[in-house]
């Protein structure tokens, strides 16, 4: 019986001693989780800050191309272009 009991006991410290390790361990795992999701909100900020700069860039393009359409006559391409060797039928 006194076997078994000092059985029983060591056992409990052993399990004890892995639940506080377990413990200390997701604690851990925790900080570290915590700061790969900072790191990667800082990576989205990033990424949506890099988006919406090309998407204003786009729209920068599109309304110079608009411009430059107006500006410049169907006429006076096809005499530039005529001056270059190419031939419209």
């Amino acid at each position: 019986m006194e076997d078994n009991l000092i059985f029983v006991k060591t056992t409990n410290a052993d399990l004890s001693k892995r639940m506080d390790d377990l413990s200390l361990s997701n604690k851990v795992n925790v900080d570290i989780m915590k700061k790969l999701l900072e790191e990667a909100e800082i990576q989205h900020l990033k990424v949506l800050n890099l988006s919406l700069a090309l998407q204003k860039q786009d729209s920068l393009n599109i309304h110079l191309v608009k411009r430059s359409k107006k500006n410049i006559s169907e006429q006076k391409v096809k005499k530039s272009l005529e001056k270059l060797g190419f031939v419209f039928y």
